[in-house]
């Protein structure tokens, strides 16, 4: 039985969060934003937030490059807009490990990555902010894992 990691690492040493997990208008529609946008200089490293296994790593419509890493236990992190990615699918990685740089592949409105995270049963998170994505398809609030 593989348990998910009760705490992830920030995927980046510098930048800031320009939007939050939350409602959002954009482009004349208002939707839930079920991630953390972290924004830096195009070619920042962005780092993997828990050790776990590559199972996406393509460019992946409005998401741009993407990586999805699976860490156990129901839980995925999803990082979109990359401009490089420096992983493949099957590829093992730990925490730390560089996966690709800070883009603007997809639908973005400037140099940033989005960071989400997913569990398979949302209602199993241990945390005490308002942390369910209210379009219920597994996103949780990741303040709830960042250290």
């Amino acid at each position: 039985m593989v348990l998910r990691p009760d705490k992830l690492s920030w995927p980046v040493k510098t930048g800031y969060v320009s939007s939050g997990y939350k409602w959002r208008r954009l482009g004349g529609t208002t939707s839930f934003h079920g991630a953390i946008d972290i924004a830096a200089s195009r070619g920042t490293p962005i780092y993997a937030a828990g050790g776990g296994v590559v199972i996406l790593a393509r460019y992946y419509g409005n998401a741009g490059r993407t990586v999805f890493i699976d860490h156990g236990g129901g839980m995925t992190t999803l990082y979109f807009h990359m401009d490089k990615i420096l992983v493949n699918v099957g590829q093992t990685v730990i925490t730390g490990d560089q996966i690709g740089t800070i883009g603007t592949t997809g639908r973005t409105t400037g140099p940033h990555f989005h960071f989400e995270t997913r569990l398979r049963n949302p209602s199993s998170a241990n945390c005490s902010l308002p942390y369910l994505d209210p379009t219920s398809r597994g996103r949780v609030n990741p303040y709830c894992f960042l250290d």
